[in-house]
């Protein structure tokens, strides 16, 4: 059974085109808007405690069990963007749940997109809309998605006008139509735990902000 994420209001503070380690294709059309290499904490993700911190060129997010925890980037808003980022879940209780996700489109807690995976091997968009939680897409099996605990997969989402495109690894996974807020939307990145296991560690690399195709 899938969690539910708990928002946290001292929480505040992506398939794929990202760059890998190893080289690969560019995020969107390659021309970067914005880029955070996590070489230190940057204050616009929020302030460095144990459950938000930088370690050896990632940002490591933790959430307690049976809780979900963010970091928004104060960057900017964003409207017609890829959003790219290399995730890993290195610590996850439950491979039905950990659920880790690039946040777009968001407005306000309670307004707002979340794409993301479970190690287990599937995806899902949340949408909250008035604090009531929506399914644009639906949890859908992904073949391309390494599956496991310690596995990295590079998430991309394109949104152009109303339109949000996904990709996982390089491949093209859904598009859909959805409401973005008027004159653009921060960004941020997204973990939860499940209720029982303990807490669940998500690190993130290679995070890109680019124009879209």
């Amino acid at each position: 059974m899938r969690v539910g994420r708990i928002l946290f209001a001292g929480a505040i503070a992506f398939g794929c085109g990202a760059l890998l380690a190893t080289g690969a294709q560019a995020c969107g059309n390659g021309k970067v808007i914005f880029e955070d290499k996590f070489e230190t904490l940057d204050p616009g993700w929020g302030k460095a405690s144990d459950r938000l911190s930088v370690d050896n060129g990632a940002l490591v997010i933790k959430a307690e069990a049976g809780t979900g925890r963010w970091a928004m980037s104060q960057s900017d808003y964003y409207q017609d963007v890829a959003i790219c980022v290399d995730a890993t879940v290195v610590n996850v209780p439950d491979q039905n749940s950990g659920f880790t996700a690039i946040v777009f489109w968001y407005q306000d807690n309670s307004n707002y997109y979340e794409f993301g995976y479970w190690p287990a091997g599937d995806i899902r968009v949340n949408r909250v809309s008035k604090g009531r939680t929506l399914f644009p897409v639906r949890e859908t099996d992904v073949p391309d998605l390494k599956k496991g605990g310690g596995q990295t997969n590079s998430l991309e989402v394109q949104t152009v006008a109303n339109k949000a495109t996904l990709f996982v690894n390089g491949t093209k996974i859904a598009e859909f139509n959805g409401k973005p807020p008027e004159g653009g939307g921060l960004i941020g990145l997204d973990t939860y735990s499940p209720k029982t296991g303990g807490e669940t560690e998500a690190r993130f690399t290679n995070f890109i902000v680019a124009e879209p195709k």
